[in-house]
């Protein structure tokens, strides 16, 4: 990945480690995932502005990967307890893996996860529920409430995930129309799934058909809470 040349070469090999996830059973997957966490929240100091692009673009996939994860899990309390420990050590830079050692090397890849969270979530689950995402979203909201977090994150938090959704969020009563499109989508990308790796169009044009109806039946009532 670090002498990865080329926008093209660089996302197909994002894309492609990314997608070993899938060929794990859900512990090891987990602990995959957590451990690219853990490993590029550590180093993210060292990443030179030459570099920096593609490791964003690799923290964006295992995002989706980890929103993937809850959504074949059955969307169940297990698997959103995955997702939620993961989300809740990323925004406090605080691993138990490591024990009474926080890392502290600034805001970077939390910051991202917090600006491509909902991106992920609309083109990995566009039919989410409002109660799911209310789950989905817990961790980030939780940090809101807590005075200990940093107020950086607090501001990119309101602007990215609280306004983000009130931007997009279509109204309930308007969204009979997108949902056969949703359905159809999704096996769309099923198929492209089921032959391996897509190719970087092919998912490219998943991604942006699931996005185009994602929280079409999203209440956003929990927001208020």
């Amino acid at each position: 990945m670090w002498h990865a040349d080329g926008s093209s070469l660089q996302q197909e090999l994002v894309l492609t480690l990314s997608r070993l996830t899938r060929g794990l059973d859900p512990a090891r997957s987990a602990t995959f995932v957590r451990t690219f966490f853990i490993t590029v929240s550590r180093e993210w100091q060292g990443i030179d502005r030459y570099r920096v692009e593609k490791y964003l673009s690799f923290v964006r996939r295992m995002v989706a990967e980890a929103v993937h994860a809850w959504d074949v899990g059955g969307r169940g309390a297990a698997p959103s307890a995955t997702l939620a420990a993961l989300l809740d050590s990323v925004l406090t830079n605080t691993w138990p893996e490591l024990g009474a050692h926080p890392i502290t090397t600034g805001n970077g890849v939390r910051f991202h996860v917090v600006d491509v969270f909902l991106d992920e979530v609309a083109a990995t689950v566009p039919d989410v529920t409002s109660p799911q995402l209310e789950a989905l979203l817990a961790p980030l909201l939780r940090a809101l409430g807590d005075p200990s977090t940093d107020k950086f994150l607090v501001d990119r938090i309101v602007k990215e995930v609280v306004r983000g959704l009130v931007e997009r969020a279509a109204p309930v009563e308007a969204a009979g129309a997108s949902a056969p499109t949703a359905r159809k989508d999704k096996k769309k990308g099923a198929t492209a799934e089921a032959a391996g790796v897509p190719s970087l169009a092919d998912d490219a044009a998943v991604r942006e058909a699931r996005s185009a109806v994602a929280f079409a039946h999203t209440d956003l009532a929990f927001l208020a809470r």
